[in-house]
């Protein structure tokens, strides 16, 4: 497992690397503290894109390896 820092609109959040999915997690806990407004943005980008598909509330899935280093590149 691989962890990166994304930030937007000066939030940070770490993103878990699995295979060829991305998973945010906070500092604190995995399970809050992630504004509704930060994913949206993520995935607006990811649909205007074509780069991923949001697979779950707070997790990206992408159908090849060049998807997912656009992804980080744009990202972190």
């Amino acid at each position: 497992m691989r962890f990166y820092n994304l930030i937007v609109n000066k939030l940070t959040v770490y993103m878990q690397l699995q295979e060829n999915a991305i998973y945010l997690v906070t500092p604190f806990s995995d399970e809050v503290g992630i504004p509704d407004i930060f994913i949206d943005e993520v995935s607006a980008w990811c649909d205007e894109h074509d780069c991923g598909i949001r697979s779950g509330y707070r997790s990206f899935k992408f159908d090849n390896e060049e998807q997912l280093t656009v992804f980080l590149l744009r990202w972190t």
